[in-house]
Formats: C-alpha cells, sequence, structure tokens
C-alpha cells in the first residue's frame, strides 16, 4: 500500500519560512505586477485570460478569501476607468481643443477596453494589498486541509454538472 505524504511533503512551499513570514510591500507589488501569488511568488494567478484558479498550484493558498472577495477589485479598476477617463477629455478637449464629436468615439473604446486591460491586474493588486496587511494564516491543519480539497472536489464536480446540463 503506498503511503500518503504529509501535508509539508505535498505542499513545501506553504511551510517555508519566506510564505511564513509577512510579505513586505515591494514583493506584493512585486507579485501583483507578474500576476503570481501573492504568498509564494511562484505559482500564476490565472489559468486563462480571465480565469482564477481557486488556489496556487505552488503553495495551496485560496485565492477567493470570502465570496465577493474581489468586489473590491472591480471598484478600483471602475474608479481608475472613470478618473483617467476624466483626465483625457479635459486634456484633449480643453487642451488641445478636440471637439466632442471626435472625442466621443475614441472615449468610448477606451472605456470598453481600459477595464478589460486593468481586469487581471485590479484583482492581483487587490489580493496582494490584501496579503500584505492581513497576513494569511499559512500554518493549515491537516483536517482543515482536508476540508478545504473536500471543497475543491465538490465546486470542480458541481461545474461540470452544470457544463453538463447545459449541453
Amino acid at each position: 500500500m503506498k503511503r500518503r505524504r504529509s501535508l509539508l511533503e505535498r505542499h513545501p512551499a506553504r511551510f517555508s519560512q519566506t510564505a511564513m513570514s509577512q510579505i513586505t510591500y515591494q514583493m506584493a507589488q512585486s507579485r501583483a505586477l507578474r500576476l503570481k501569488c501573492p504568498q509564494c511568488g511562484e505559482g500564476p494567478l490565472f489559468s486563462g485570460l480571465m480565469t482564477m484558479p481557486h488556489h496556487c498550484s505552488h503553495c495551496g493558498f485560496v485565492f477567493e478569501r470570502a465570496p465577493g472577495f474581489f468586489l473590491g477589485s472591480t471598484y478600483m479598476n471602475y474608479g481608475f476607468t472613470t478618473l483617467s477617463l476624466t483626465a483625457i477629455y479635459m486634456g484633449l478637449h480643453y487642451g488641445l481643443d478636440i471637439s466632442n464629436a471626435v472625442l466621443a468615439p475614441i472615449l468610448l473604446a477606451y472605456c470598453l477596453v481600459m477595464p478589460l486591460i486593468l481586469f487581471r491586474y485590479a484583482r492581483a493588486w487587490w489580493l496582494a494589498m490584501d496579503c500584505y496587511f492581513d497576513t494569511p494564516e499559512t500554518d493549515m491543519d491537516e483536517a482543515n486541509w482536508q476540508r478545504q480539497q473536500a471543497d475543491l472536489a465538490d465546486r470542480a464536480r458541481q461545474q461540470m454538472e452544470r457544463e453538463a446540463a447545459d449541453r
């Protein structure tokens, strides 16, 4: 019979000295810009263009810390787009005297494209700042780990059932 590996053997990055210590602001910023896990700096935050896995493939850190966790990143994305749009409009319309008829399609395109470009970075920065200000527990015991893995399996099963029902 095959011996079951311990939690430490399965995810050594979770218990490394770096993972156990508080991350610095520069580390958090760097990891967010590189779209890497804010806890270990190794695992990717996105598995597709806009799809985030539930947890880090390297250290097991759960990205969505609570339901609606990333709503704040949506507000950040909206705020940046709104403020930058206002500044661009003011500069081009009042500074360079470009008419509204010329600016409207350009700024409309900006409003549609910029949030899509910033989506990944807003989420990465939101998660990194959360880890910086509120260091997550890294010493998860075996029972909590097993519950987390069972939850992941249930989510995957439910997703597969939904996809099968949609066909």
